[in-house]
């Protein structure tokens, strides 16, 4: 092979030299690749070192949640005995807008709330009524209950001082206990505050009981009490014989004029019946009594019973 064959042999026309430097380009990067992975993956891997300064940290926290704990548990049992294992008696008649922290802790109350409520009274807060009590972070369910039936707020004399009592405020105190501990209590007119002296009955269940009377438009029976959502029936049966029903006018439908959407808000009717409803009254025109929804095959007799105090055609 000559000179001039061998200089033939190596030359490359443009689209050649542009093929072998891509495919270079190409080896490189791909031999790249490997090395660029490990080095990121050494990266994102934890060290050990790391690692176990995140366990000690786990358990400082679990300690630290642990002395808290152990902390509240002492703080009760270094509470008087009186004020605390047997409260009843030390209790005693008191305003709480006035009261000194000495008191409190005579009461039972642990100091962490004692300071909440000083520090609330301090920036000029007020409870203007008794059941404020159970809206004082730190004090449970059970302390409300037993220190609310001795709250007597003094009104007239914070009146001097420009502070206005909210309505209907129920002033308590001993000699009152048959006012606000009531053989029977109506259960159309209670308040947050009757049910709660219920027994079994916390704030909770009484929101829920007259967010389900609100609802409803009212009881009727008592027994509607025993529906309400998360009160046991063996809660019920205790309570039922303190119950009254004094007879009312309950809020009531329009059946008529109601659409699905509002007949739906009544907890005894679920969207299949609010749609029958409308349909019926869509086909038959509206309807002259409240005898012709007995023609809805949905409902039966126990259903129609509970449902027709709570419906009209006018």
């Amino acid at each position: 092979m000559d000179k001039t064959q061998l200089k033939e042999y190596f030359q490359f026309t443009r689209s050649e030299r542009i093929s072998i430097i891509l495919l270079l380009v190409l080896i490189v990067i791909t031999g790249a690749i490997p090395a660029f992975l490990m080095n990121v993956t050494a990266k994102a891997q934890p060290s050990l070192a790391l690692y176990e300064e995140e366990i000690k940290q786990l358990e400082d926290l679990s300690n630290r949640s642990d002395r808290e704990k152990r902390e509240e548990r002492e703080e009760y049992s270094n509470l008087p005995a009186a004020t605390y294992n047997s409260p009843s008696n030390s209790l005693f008649v008191f305003d709480p807008n006035t009261i000194s922290e000495a008191d409190w802790k005579k009461l039972g109350v642990r100091d962490k709330t004692i300071t909440t409520i000083s520090k609330y009274i301090a920036k000029g807060g007020r409870f203007r009524k008794p059941e404020d009590l159970s809206k004082v972070y730190g004090l449970n369910e059970r302390d409300v209950k037993r220190l609310l039936p001795y709250v007597k707020i003094n009104f007239e004399q914070h009146k001097k001082n420009g502070f206005e009592p909210a309505k209907n405020d129920i002033v308590r105190n001993l000699s009152e206990r048959s006012s606000y501990y009531p053989q029977t209590i109506d259960i159309n007119e209670a308040d947050t505050g009757l049910f709660i002296q219920l027994p079994g009955i916390g704030s909770k269940l009484a929101q829920r009981i007259i967010n389900f009377r609100d609802k409803l438009g009212g009881f009727y029976s008592v027994d509607q009490v025993g529906e309400t959502f998360g009160l046991a029936d063996s809660v019920f049966q205790k309570l039922k014989s303190r119950l009254k029903c004094v007879e009312t006018a309950t809020k009531k439908i329009n059946i008529n004029l109601a659409t699905a959407a509002d007949l739906n808000k009544h907890p005894y009717i679920n969207w299949n019946l609010s749609n029958a409803i409308v349909t019926y009254r869509t086909q038959h025109g509206y309807f002259k009594s409240l005898s012709e929804i007995e023609q809805i095959q949905l409902l039966d007799q126990g259903q129609l019973a509970k449902l027709l105090p709570y419906l009209s055609v006018q």
